[in-house]
């Protein structure tokens, strides 16, 4: 007889080491483009594109106040995955391929149907440590 899985619910709140992780990732993408080419003109394209998303990264997942940032994530026991807004609303969702799980970092990508995605960054800081090591297990294991 098999087990029924136990749903998992992840409150995501603001956090210091997100801020931490998207100014670190950015400003290597930009040290690295200019150790790379240092007087392409290819550096002066590129540039904006990467302060551009920096930006949305930091708007989309430090800042996260409006009505369209992804609060809590659910996970039920047939595998079905719920998004909730700052509304509240909750959408179901599909885990989309592209995520990377480590004991640190947890990348999920979800589709909200039609063209509508939502990345989601969870780390220890922003959400309840024991719920980010279930989630980590069903997700490596997948349970």
């Amino acid at each position: 007889m098999q087990r029924a899985l136990e749903r998992i619910l992840i409150e995501i709140r603001p956090s210091r080491a997100v801020a931490v992780f998207i100014l670190v990732i950015h400003l290597l993408a930009l040290a690295v483009l200019c150790i790379s080419y240092p007087f392409e003109p290819l550096v002066v394209a590129i540039l904006p594109v990467v302060l551009m998303s920096g930006y949305h990264g930091w708007a989309t997942f430090v800042r996260a106040r409006g009505a369209r940032t992804i609060r809590r994530i659910e996970l039920n026991g047939r595998g079905e995955w719920m998004l909730y807004d700052g509304n509240g609303e909750g959408r179901a969702a599909l885990l989309q391929g592209g995520g990377f799980v480590s004991t640190w970092l947890v990348v999920l990508n979800f589709s909200l149907g039609g063209w509508r995605r939502r990345p989601v960054i969870l780390l220890s800081g922003n959400t309840e440590p024991d719920q980010l090591r279930r989630l980590r297990v069903r997700l490596r294991h997948r349970l």
